[in-house]
């Protein structure tokens, strides 16, 4: 047996907190069976702390000799970019907005809709991908601009996945980007949420990207308390760039496309989607033509096959940035990873999302 090289200490006043990022597990043990452990003797460290030892092997901190879990995320990560179980789409209705976010990166065009020809061939793509596709599932996700200024639009193209699949789940995701003063108006947020079914709303914490490197232990305790204040309150809410993953983003799967309002194919919505980003069109016929040539460029990426990302404890939940940030680096990687832009240092990362854990098994046992 051997330690996983994705184990995480973090030494409290009378404990130590582990954190595994390969399985997403945490532990509690005392600092003398942590003292222990670091000795390196797994052998002897079993026989004077079974009940710890076996804690650890269950929760995969403690792993087989022969378990190569680098392998095995590899694995993943081309399984889930050229055979996904879950099929992706995003499509977007319009590119006009009802709103002028000052944050916002979006170029919009105003009076931007469908036309009747790409809303129709849209609806084709969407059948001819549920005949042919091997996937389980079809995950579709509108955006914007503001989608729901053509809610008629959206409504149809979900009648036309209904009439493939059982839509199993439609979740609410409420994008709250917020910056060094909105923190402190969550619980009016929170409140314009009462009388919903909590578990169809999935509330995402971003910083604003104007304000990034901003942060200071004040704004981590006001993060701190919104995203404990949340779980309390029952809701599913999610926050940084961490979490368990195969693929560092959707745009790495081969077949992933963001349709947009005008019939253009795109693969990254984190950029204006223009003539220049465009990598493909949507045919008459419900399918589309890739360009070859991007397309080949962005998978032949691999977004972690690189010293300072297999060196990093927190790959599991990475993988890596992602394909079009590598594009546009230069070879500067440190400059576009993760931990340098989490709104909170690694370690309060972990000590948060492990009480929010807390609290939602005890949210289930009321």
């Amino acid at each position: 047996m051997k330690q996983s090289d994705y184990n995480i200490f973090l030494p409290e006043q009378n404990n130590v907190l582990c954190f595994n990022s390969y399985s997403d597990s945490y532990l509690i043990i005392s600092k003398s069976s942590y003292g222990e452990l670091l000795a390196g003797d797994l052998h002897e460290f079993s026989a004077d702390n079974p009940n710890t030892y076996d804690a650890l092997v269950q929760s995969g901190f403690i792993i087989p000799d022969d378990v190569d879990q680098l392998a095995m995320l590899r694995t993943e990560n081309k399984k889930e970019m050229f055979a996904s179980d879950t099929d992706y789409l995003m499509v977007y209705p319009t590119q006009d907005c009802n709103l002028k976010c000052w944050y916002c990166y979006e170029t919009h065009v105003p009076g931007s809709k469908m036309t009747k020809e790409v809303l129709e061939r849209t609806k084709s793509y969407i059948s001819k991908l549920c005949q042919s596709s091997k996937a389980k599932t079809l995950r579709m996700t509108f955006f914007g601009g503001e989608p729901f200024l053509y809610y008629k639009d959206i409504d149809q193209i979900c009648k036309k996945e209904q009439e493939r699949n059982t839509v199993g789940r439609n979740v609410i995701t409420v994008r709250i980007n917020y910056d060094d003063e909105t923190l402190n108006d969550m619980v009016e947020i929170i409140r314009d949420f009462e009388g919903i079914d909590k578990k169809l709303v999935f509330f995402q914490l971003e910083r604003v990207w104007q304000t990034m490197g901003s942060i200071n232990e004040k704004r981590i305790e006001q993060l701190k308390k919104a995203l404990l204040q949340l779980t309390l309150d029952g809701y599913s809410v999610g926050h940084g760039l961490f979490g368990i993953k195969r693929v560092a983003c959707p745009a790495e799967i081969y077949h992933y496309a963001v349709i947009n309002w005008d019939g253009n194919i795109y693969k990254c919505n984190g950029r204006t989607l223009s003539e220049p980003n465009k990598e493909g069109v949507l045919l008459a016929d419900g399918t589309i033509r890739w360009n070859e040539k991007k397309q080949a460029k962005r998978v032949a990426l691999s977004t972690f096959e690189n010293k300072m990302c297999l060196n990093c404890k927190m790959l599991p939940q990475c993988l890596g940035p992602c394909s079009q940030k590598i594009q546009e680096c230069n070879g500067n990687l440190e400059d576009i990873c993760s931990l340098k832009y989490a709104d909170m240092p690694l370690s309060e990362y972990i000590r948060t999302n492990f009480e929010m854990k807390i609290i939602r098994k005890r949210n289930e046992t009321r």
